[in-house]
């Protein structure tokens, strides 16, 4: 089985993905799409073209076709946020091959104000880390 977990910021991806990750017959690779980092951690031999994001993005149905060949786990997944990329969504859920499973946070508002609290924490350091130097 097949899977892709469609949502947005601070919805409780992470969390999910993490979940499904301590399941020993379940691999959720994160955001295939936008961390570079969550494809190489969970699969060790990747093509070193799959690293680049922009090739993932304009490849993804082979990098799907990879995944699907590669038999580490029979159920497997990733995570995707419309602004990664709408037209990946559209295609798979035009394609139906994955489950999908639709996250949103039930009190938007919490939702709203977590995000805008995290940008102005990014904000903060990022000025400053810029005093220190």
């Amino acid at each position: 089985m097949r899977f892709v977990i469609i949502g947005s910021q601070r919805t409780g991806s992470n969390h999910l993905v993490s979940l499904l990750n301590s399941h020993p017959e379940i691999v959720c690779y994160g955001e295939l799409f936008r961390n570079r980092y969550d494809i190489l951690k969970n699969i060790p031999k990747i093509s070193e073209n799959y690293s680049d994001i922009n090739y993932r993005k304009s490849n993804f149905i082979s990098l799907l076709h990879y995944l699907d060949q590669l038999n580490y786990c029979k159920t497997w997944g990733f995570k995707i946020f419309p602004e990664h990329s709408q037209k990946i969504i559209e295609n798979l859920i035009q394609k139906n091959k994955f489950k999908i499973v639709l996250l949103q946070r039930e009190n938007i508002l919490a939702q709203y104000s977590s995000l805008k609290i995290v940008k102005e924490q990014k904000l903060f350091f990022s000025k400053y880390n810029s005093m220190e130097n």
